[in-house]
């Protein structure tokens, strides 16, 4: 379903560290597309937040939370984490229509 980088995933689990919660997940929800593909919110929260139409899955360790209207289009997704002048953020690679591979 989902994968993530080794920077996507040491990145994650050091925004994890720097929360006072522990044992978060990683919310994730297709809130839009432009001109250059889906549009995400990526969120760290606790598993006790999620809705009951979330989908769970297990990557790399982490418990990954999927709204039911996104699952569809995350389907061999990758997260990564591009290091860019500003600091960089999280960048989905996705092969899905309508996603303009972004």
């Amino acid at each position: 379903m989902l994968t993530f980088s080794e920077l996507a995933r040491d990145k994650l689990a050091e925004f994890a560290a720097n929360s006072e919660e522990e044992n978060l997940a990683l919310k994730i929800s297709i809130t839009g597309r432009s001109g250059n593909g889906f549009q995400y919110d990526l969120q760290l929260i606790s598993p006790k937040e999620q809705e009951d139409s979330d989908h769970v899955f297990e990557v790399d360790d982490w418990t990954v939370i999927i709204s039911e209207s996104s699952v569809p289009y995350m389907e061999g997704v990758t997260l990564e984490f591009k290091e860019t002048l500003m600091g960089g953020g999280f960048h989905f690679e996705n092969p899905n229509p309508g996603s303009c591979r972004n």
